[in-house]
């Protein structure tokens, strides 16, 4: 059983040399509220979860064969609380949703005469009104004790796990190992409550993964290494995009991109040698190609869950992005490492990383047959390199105490790279052109120090 509780918002952190930012948008609770360094901003809620999940597995091991079976359930629970919405009045016979706020409102004059519109107005009036309602003769504001923040119901999804494998030993060195596995699985929070309306997403469906890995390992006492294969396929993969239609009405339905599947396959190999007693070379590399397979319609669904028509035909969304890399990750990857311990209590370690093949991540709505650019890639960002630095001592202070003392040191060079990158970033470009100065970047973090200890008794 887990609970969780995160804290969403986004703050002014820089004022750019200006005094305030005002945006009467953000906070219906106090629209005229002028938002100083540390303020929050764009969004301000809650998240709460709630999992409850169940596990088992059988084991058997025989001679030189050895397997298991998995199976897991899992109950995820979703809700939101919003403090950027109007209030909820909560009665015992009667809830108002996002009803109790303020209220600004712009009386238009001429010549000191009061007008019903803006039109040949020559001087305005603004006020912010609290907003009141009467209920059984009795008045409520956002400051009566029956008003709450505005929140969800309870989102229950369900899930489970279905995993098997076996690994056999060839002898003492070798051995040779298989798993076999499905995943269905909960959406993200982001997934199922819009980041800026907190609307619940219609047509929200589980992730599901189907998976297939195949290895080998060999061990020595100087020698050991690990080479396997993968091949995955990855439905309903996650984007962070929503699909928005307003109907003849002014009413706005938002679904999630489901259909966004995936194959994810690829080469890792691993390696340690032990060069001697104190130094030990470590190695990895990572080949993968991860690409979308998905060329389908996304179909928008009111809150009962029917299908929306327009002119006698249902609402559709086509997007294609069959053969489109993965984005949001490196996936080439090539590490070596050296550990020196100058004793059995010390060590310390250098590593070297180099990423490539790094693609942009994206919105699916770009990628469209109607507009000529379903399956273009996104946008490689430029490969890099980052060295680190992990080191540690052990302090024995009786047969059963001891204290470890660890210091890391990330992007020991203190490496200026793009860690992340969005295709076609229509809040940084004026662009759509697949390519560099069509993207929004995030550079990645500087040096920086890590130091921890740790008691054992």
């Amino acid at each position: 059983l887990r609970h969780y509780k995160g804290e969403h918002y986004a703050e002014v952190y820089d004022l750019l040399g200006g005094d305030f930012v005002y945006d009467p948008n953000i906070n219906k609770l106090n629209p005229s509220l002028l938002l100083r360094m540390g303020d929050k901003t764009g969004w301000h809620n809650d998240g709460l979860v709630k999992w409850a999940g169940i596990f088992s597995q059988l084991e058997y091991s025989k001679g030189s064969l050895s397997y298991f079976f998995n199976i897991s359930g899992s109950n995820t629970a979703y809700k939101r609380v919003d403090y950027f919405k109007k209030k909820d009045l909560v009665l015992d016979d009667k809830t108002y949703k996002e009803a109790l706020g303020t209220t600004m409102i712009t009386e238009y004059y001429f010549q000191g005469e009061r007008l019903p519109s803006a039109t040949g107005a020559d001087s305005l009036h603004k006020e912010l009104v609290l907003d009141t309602i009467w209920h059984n003769g009795t008045p409520y504001t956002m400051y009566s004790k029956e008003a709450q923040y505005s929140a969800t119901d309870w989102k229950w999804l369900r899930g489970y796990t279905i995993k098997t494998g076996a690994n056999y030993n060839l002898d003492e060195h070798n051995n040779i190992f298989c798993n076999v596995g499905y995943i269905s699985k909960a959406p993200k929070f982001n997934n199922v409550y819009d980041l800026y309306s907190g609307e619940t997403l219609v047509n929200i469906e589980n992730e599901e993964v189907n998976a297939i890995e195949v290895g080998y390992s060999y061990r020595s006492t100087y020698f050991s290494a690990n080479v396997n294969t993968y091949y995955t396929k990855w439905k309903n993969k996650p984007s962070q995009t929503f699909v928005e239609y307003e109907d003849i009405d002014g009413i706005k339905y938002k679904s999630n991109i489901n259909g966004m599947d995936a194959l994810h396959q690829g080469l890792e190999i691993d390696f340690a040698y032990k060069l001697n007693t104190k130094f030990t070379l470590e190695g990895l590399c990572s080949f993968g190609d991860w690409k979308y397979t998905s060329s389908e319609e996304v179909r928008f669904y009111n809150e009962d869950n029917r299908p929306i028509i327009e002119n006698g035909e249902a609402v559709v969304f086509d997007f294609d992005a069959e053969g489109v890399h993965v984005g949001d990750a490196a996936q080439t990857q090539f590490g070596l490492s050296i550990r020196y311990e100058p004793t059995h209590k010390s060590y310390i370690k250098i590593r070297g990383t180099h990423f490539d093949n790094h693609y942009a991540d994206f919105d699916p709505i770009s990628l469209s047959e109607e507009n000529g650019t379903g399956g273009t890639e996104s946008w490689i960002t430029p490969a890099y390199q980052l060295i680190d630095m992990h080191c540690g001592h052990r302090i024995r202070l009786s047969k059963k105490e001891n204290i470890n003392i660890r210091l890391s040191i990330l992007n020991l060079l203190d490496k200026i790279y793009i860690s992340d990158a969005l295709n076609n970033d229509k809040h940084n470009s004026m662009h759509s052109d697949f390519d560099a100065k069509s993207a929004g970047v995030f550079f990645g973090l500087g040096r920086r120090t890590n130091l921890s200890l740790q008691y054992n008794f």
